[in-house]
């Protein structure tokens, strides 16, 4: 079901149109109540999950086990355009669908992350099949002129798609809907889905709101008048379990539509598709990162580490409440968001470029409108552009455009580091330059740190990773970037000693080497091997004084329990000393990308583990 450019768009826009619509909440409330109330559910049976988890796998009550907030539209919407007066709800803002995520501390017990990813999605699945009858009931007691799932005729003219002569684009609401697990992007997926009859939604005719129903308001005036009418009775939503995205699992409930070329709609004739892909009216998102990937380790790093404050709020009045980001998280996504733009060619986000703009646009004035500080904003944009861009008193937008160009040329210079399958002779000769301190300050550490005499030490830089990587035949490194940084280690040692690696024994250990200032961050995680289970520390050390938010990665140790049979050094293969195992460098990447900041190292890191694990088992 491959679909053309320009069908992709006419699908992208019939689906915003479509989603703005039945999220209208002044429009349609009880259905943005039923979908507010399944949004609290869903975050009240995961605190029951997360109960039962912590006690059957005995993990400490100290210990975040798991996260669920909103994001998206909606979230940044009641933050910036709630009124102080009246009571402000939920309820009252937004014409979006309703972006959630779930995330899962990575490091806790495999079998306990894998007792939560079950979980979550059984309570998903549970919650949006009685939300969807739900949302079917209240369609049905719209007038029919008011219904959100009326045919339509939508205006194609704004995107590049070309149009028959003498024809309209016809949406129609598929009837009826189903509940499908999607494995791969571009497959419809397995039909699982049977409607259960409700009362109220048992016939044909429409039905009518009981006496001492609410009555809904006038819906605000459509742009597009309806010319089919809507199925009859209503279906509920369709529940999609999206297993095709690299990263994420996506739980989605919605309607697919269905567009075609008619020429006239209200007696429509022919199957002419405009898109051969089912369109989406959205109502819920759930995304879970998956276990072992980048981004579940990244996103859990930015909220224990404040990056993103999740906290419940919704309003004085509101029946239910829900966990919402800080704005420094909206901030840290949006502009997240137009890095991705920037350092990659045909990004998918790109069509949205001008509305992530925008809502940069929006935050920074909030933050100099309504708490009269930019000090949040430089930070961020200073700490993703890992370089100085802001300037006070400068344009918003001419910031943003600073740190897209920041961007885009660090990205290509990282592309650049590889050539013909091996590293440049600029980037190889910066490696080995990187080694000759680097050794000095790993041998300093160690002394600092009484590190016993057996402790072994592999190379795990990128001069080690490409000469490994080069002996797969299969492999194209020059589609690996380089990491910028300049020295990476993986160290065997004992338990004390790791436990001893603290940030302030470090700080003094590396400081005391010849005076320059550092700035250090780690974490600590563990490793199933053959052999066992290993404790690692991973320390990420910045060339910056005080932490200043624009930065640069100039090394990475990590210190493991691992024994010699659990973590084999070995000669590498261009004869440059003992390098680490695969296994040891990817963790490294892994964690040191949650720990950086800058845009471009964070992206160029989990390039590399992808690279990796390409020669990896996977897990289950």
């Amino acid at each position: 079901m491959k679909e053309s450019t320009p069908e992709r768009e006419a699908r992208r826009h019939i689906s915003k149109q479509l989603t703005a619509q039945i999220n209208n909440a002044q429009a349609y409330p009880e259905v943005r109540s039923v979908v507010v109330k399944a949004l609290s559910d869903i975050k009240d049976r995961l605190r029951s999950l997360v109960s039962t988890v912590r006690r059957d796998y005995n993990l400490r009550p100290e210990q975040a086990l798991l996260f669920f907030y909103v994001k998206g539209g909606n979230a940044l919407d009641a933050l910036i355009e709630r009124p102080a007066e009246p009571p402000p709800t939920l309820f009252d803002f937004g014409r979006s669908d309703w972006d959630t995520q779930v995330v899962i501390n990575p490091w806790i017990p495999i079998p306990a992350q894998d007792a939560l990813h079950g979980g979550v999605e059984d309570i998903v699945i549970e919650v949006m099949g009685p939300a969807g009858l739900n949302i079917a009931l209240e369609i049905s007691l719209a007038p029919p002129a008011q219904n959100p799932l009326c045919g339509q005729v939508v205006d194609l003219t704004t995107v590049d798609i070309y149009v028959p002569p003498g024809q309209s684009c016809l949406v129609t609401c598929d009837n009826p809907q189903t509940f499908r697990k999607v494995y791969e992007r571009d497959r419809a997926g397995l039909h699982l889905f049977t409607s259960t009859p409700l009362k109220g939604i048992g016939s044909t005719k429409a039905a009518t709101a009981p006496s001492n129903a609410p009555v809904l308001p006038a819906p605000a005036p459509q742009v597009v008048p309806p010319v089919q009418p809507a199925p009859a009775p209503p279906p509920p939503p369709g529940i999609i379990l999206n297993d095709g995205i690299k990263p994420f699992v996506l739980y989605r409930l919605g309607y697919t539509w269905h567009a075609r070329w008619v020429k006239d709609p209200r007696a429509p004739t022919g199957d002419d598709p405009v898109t051969p892909r089912p369109i989406l009216m959205e109502l819920i998102d759930v995304t879970t990162p998956r276990r072992d990937t980048v981004e579940a380790i990244t996103v859990w790093s930015d909220i224990v580490r404040n990056h993103l404050v999740i906290t419940e709020d919704a309003g004085a009045d509101e029946r239910w409440r829900l966990p919402l980001p800080s704005m420094e998280y909206h901030l840290w996504e949006g502009l997240t968001m137009l890095c991705e733009i920037a350092a990659y060619p045909n990004w998918p986000g790109a069509d949205k470029l001008d509305k992530r703009r925008r809502n940069v646009q929006r935050i920074h004035d909030w933050y100099l409108n309504q708490q009269r500080d930019l000090s949040v904003f430089q930070r961020v944009i200073d700490g993703i552009s890992a370089t100085p861009v802001h300037t006070a008193g400068a344009d918003c937008m001419k910031q943003v455009d600073a740190c897209m160009t920041a961007v885009k040329d660090a990205m290509r210079d990282a592309m650049a580091g590889v050539e013909q399958g091996a590293l440049t002779v600029r980037q190889r000769n910066q490696l080995m330059a990187g080694r000759q301190w680097g050794m000095q300050w790993m041998e300093t550490l160690l002394q600092r740190l009484g590190a016993p005499l057996g402790t072994a030490c592999g190379f795990s830089d990128d001069l080690a990773l490409v000469a490994t990587l080069a002996q797969n035949p299969y492999l194209d490194l020059n589609r690996v970037p380089v990491s910028g940084v300049d020295y990476a280690m993986v160290i065997r040692t004992d338990y004390a000693t790791l436990c001893r690696a603290t940030i302030a024994n470090c700080m003094q250990a590396l400081d005391w080497i010849d005076g320059r200032h550092v700035t250090i961050e780690d974490t600590l995680h563990s490793t199933v091997r053959p052999t066992g289970i290993s404790y690692e520390r991973t320390l990420v050390i910045f060339h910056a004084k005080r932490a200043p938010s624009a930065r640069l990665a100039k090394a990475i140790i990590t210190l493991t329990t691992a024994d010699a049979v659990g973590c084999p050094f070995r000669d590498s293969p261009t004869g440059s000393g003992q390098v680490a195992p695969l296994l040891d460098m990817d963790n490294q990447r892994k964690v040191a990308a949650s720990i950086i900041q800058g845009f471009v190292q964070r992206a160029t890191l989990s390039k590399q583990h992808e690279a990796i694990r390409t020669l990896l088992p996977q897990p289950l």
